[in-house]
């Protein structure tokens, strides 16, 4: 991704906007492997996980209404009230 950057910045110096063009299409390319591979990467983590605890209850502390864990650790609800600074 950083060699496409570079080429994109040489591109913008010139003055072919087909090869601006060409460019911006290989750093986009770049990136989107970038994402596949970070979402596998992600996707498996989670699957893991979630095979290791299936057998577990869903009303078990820690998770979210969907049903997933959360990865924040001790996570608590809570609710607020904001409270004006003017009180009468």
């Amino acid at each position: 991704i950083e060699r496409e950057i570079e080429k994109l910045k040489k591109a913008i110096e010139g003055d072919s906007i087909d090869e601006i063009r060409k460019c911006i299409d290989s750093l986009n390319t770049a990136s989107h492997k970038l994402s596949e591979v970070l979402y596998q990467k992600v996707k498996g983590t989670a699957g893991a996980t979630a095979g290791s605890s299936a057998g577990s209850s869903s009303s078990a502390a820690g998770e979210s209404s969907s049903g997933q864990r959360s990865s924040e650790g001790d996570v608590v609800d809570a609710e607020y009230e904001v409270e004006d600074d003017k009180k009468s």
